[in-house]
């Protein structure tokens, strides 16, 4: 939909919504801020205000020239980049439909609970729910809902890692990006679960092969590292370097491992073995 077609179709929204609206009055045009935020809630005030401002103008003159308003408000849309977000809202149900059905929503889930819990007490049922899962995604894919696949692509800025415990028992863990294996010791520890293992799974998938360091960026290392006599694992450059190494695939890894850098070669042979599995 065009952006020309979007601003009109707002216009006649909130013609409907608010036909005694007042240019002259602050708090009707508060009201139309209010009534934006309700149907796009991740926009900002400051950007809604600049779309409610065209609207705005427009009450205050000649209703009855949509046109140079309509173009006004498109030329806003397209520098507040918010083609989606207003596209969701000319399309919103009622707030009235909205409720029922996010309502009738939470009563089917919590169905789903009370059945997983009777289940899952007489053994491990985690695949058969996955496969479940798999298929009502299709079903409501199929239906036209778009949705993001449980089988796709993984969270965005989440690293995923496959935890052994100490029963035996494998767990999938996920971390913002940078955390690595820290942050799956300390939500592991808030959790009280103690683990053997700890196995970084892939990102996302790619056609390309991993880059690898350069002989100049080995040797800059290998001089850097070489003269420091101790490491303080305390010091904010030490943490860093960790959350640096801990993000490094495999392939980079195993350069850094057989280049003999002082310090840098240990921490890599270390995350071979704890995060990739290698021995």
């Amino acid at each position: 939909m065009k952006l020309e077609k979007l601003a009109f179709e707002i216009i006649k929204d909130l013609n409907k919504q608010f036909p005694k609206y007042n240019a002259k009055k602050i708090s009707d045009f508060n009201k139309v801020v209010k009534y934006f935020k309700s149907k796009m809630p991740k926009v900002s005030n400051v950007k809604l205000g600049q779309v409610a401002l065209d609207y705005n103008d427009y009450r205050e003159g000649d209703m009855g020239v949509k046109i140079p308003t309509i173009r006004k408000m498109a030329k806003t849309l397209k520098k507040i980049g918010m083609k989606e977000s207003v596209k969701e809202a000319t399309n919103s149900l009622p707030r009235v439909t909205l409720n029922r059905l996010n309502s009738d929503l939470n009563i089917a889930s919590g169905l789903i609970m009370t059945i997983t819990d009777k289940y899952k007490k007489q053994g491990d049922i985690d695949e058969l729910v996955k496969i479940w899962m798999r298929g009502l995604h299709l079903r409501l894919k199929k239906s036209g809902i778009k949705i993001e696949s449980i089988n796709e692509d993984w969270s965005k800025g989440l690293e995923r890692y496959k935890v052994t415990l100490e029963n035996g028992k494998e767990i999938d863990v996920k971390v913002k990006n940078g955390e690595g294996l820290e942050g799956v010791g300390k939500l592991l520890d808030k959790e009280g679960l103690k683990y053997e293992k700890v196995i970084k799974k892939a990102s996302r998938p790619t056609l390309t092969n991993e880059a690898k360091f350069t002989k100049q960026q080995i040797d800059i290392m290998r001089k850097a590292y070489g003269t420091l006599s101790n490491i303080d694992p305390n010091k904010p450059t030490y943490k860093k370097f960790i959350k640096f190494l801990d993000k490094l695939p495999k392939d980079q890894l195993r350069q850094l491992d057989k280049a003999n850098i002082k310090w840098v070669s240990t921490l890599a042979a270390n995350r071979l073995r704890r995060i990739h599995g290698e021995q």
